[in-house]
């Protein structure tokens, strides 16, 4: 069983957090590389996959890409129930 420390990880603490800029310009870069030459707000686009079903999936997923909070039961959007008793 892997004990992390009350602080969280700390491997990385030396380094400052990345922004999504900075991923997106790395990415373009990569893919300017391969032979596709896209814009670095358009090289997380190029590594989007469509499913069968139409649903897009990124490449990248972050905290600030959560879903919204839905709610609670009984209550708009209606996304738990029309009823608040289930």
């Amino acid at each position: 069983m892997t004990v992390l420390p009350d602080d969280g990880l700390t491997l990385a603490a030396e380094f400052s957090d990345a922004t999504r800029e900075q991923w997106q310009r790395l990415v373009a870069g990569v893919l300017r590389k391969s032979g596709k030459d896209v814009e670095d707000a358009a090289a997380e686009d190029a590594l989007s996959t469509t499913l069968e079903d139409g649903l897009r999936v990124r490449p990248l997923y972050t905290a600030h890409d959560a879903a919204p909070d839905a709610g609670l039961p009984g209550f708009a959007p209606f996304v738990r129930g029309a009823r608040a008793e289930g």
